[in-house]
């Protein structure tokens, strides 16, 4: 659940880095905070939250996946 929380808490910083990481050769942004001031600007606020669904059913999914497995490698692995 609080990792859920987290990714859509942080979905705004995805949004940012995704879309520094495939401007490519284009350039079109100089900065973080030109992408955050030119995305705000001609898309809106809601851009920032884009792709949250996916998001948080990878994080959460991954959650439910990563602490069993912990907690079982943790009961096989413990000295006897």
């Amino acid at each position: 659940m609080a990792g859920g929380f987290t990714g859509i808490i942080t979905t705004p910083l995805d949004v940012l880095k995704t879309r520094l990481m495939t401007q490519g050769a284009s350039g079109r942004y100089s900065s973080l905070w030109n992408a955050a001031t030119t995305i705000a600007k001609t898309e809106g606020m809601g851009a920032f939250m884009l792709g949250w669904q996916p998001r948080l059913i990878w994080i959460s999914l991954g959650g439910f996946v990563f602490f069993p497995v912990l907690e079982a490698a943790k009961e096989f692995y413990a000295p006897k």
